[in-house]
């Protein structure tokens, strides 16, 4: 056998053409797909004024995932959101049939923080009872929560014998008439949303 022969031979014992692990890791295994980093987000919150004790507040974000709010002060969602995503927060349900929330700034697009601007702002509407002795009428005027001055009186309940004192009972759903010219007490029902006397 010839020289070039037996290097034809040897070359083809070894395999030839060594390439077929170029990509391949040391440990032998492919390599598999690149997780990409998660998105950051960011969540939204801010603050809640007006409750009075014993008040809730249930407020939504983007129409859905409900957060009871059972005090004054910060509030927070739990779902977070990435960037550029559109958040829109509202009140799903009332402290009280008296007390409404209104929400300041909470409709906006989330950049790189997050959102702590949203104001909820609650207040109680207050009604206040005069007696008219020489009409026989009970008067209901609406109170202003910052000022305490009274509007908007006008009579809301008649047939009385001399009024002279309004007393409401600890949970405001009943009033009492004290009438001087018949010595008697009347009872009457409050409305919870108008404050309006009924059934005396």
């Amino acid at each position: 056998m010839g020289l070039a022969a037996s290097l034809a031979l040897a070359l083809a014992a070894c395999g030839g053409g060594g390439g077929s692990d170029l990509g391949t890791p040391a440990g032998g295994a492919p390599a598999g797909p690149v997780t990409p980093p998660a998105a950051p987000t960011y969540t939204i919150g801010g603050t809640v004024t007006g409750l009075t004790a014993g008040q809730t507040v249930a407020l939504q974000n983007n129409g859905a995932g409900i957060l009871t709010v059972n005090a004054n002060g910060a509030f927070t969602f739990t779902t977070a959101q990435q960037s550029n995503t559109a958040y829109s927060v509202s009140v799903s349900t009332e402290p009280s049939a008296r007390t409404t929330c209104t929400v300041s700034s909470g409709a906006g697009t989330v950049g790189t923080s997050n959102v702590a601007s949203v104001g909820v702002s609650c207040a109680t509407q207050h009604f206040a009872y005069v007696a008219n002795y020489t009409s026989n009428t009970v008067s209901l005027c609406s109170v202003n929560s910052t000022t305490g001055a009274l509007t908007n009186c006008a009579s809301t309940a008649s047939g009385f014998n001399g009024p002279e004192n309004v007393a409401l009972s600890a949970n405001g759903s009943n009033a009492y008439v004290a009438n001087f010219l018949g010595s008697t007490v009347t009872q009457c029902s409050v409305n919870a949303t108008t404050g309006a006397l009924s059934g005396c």
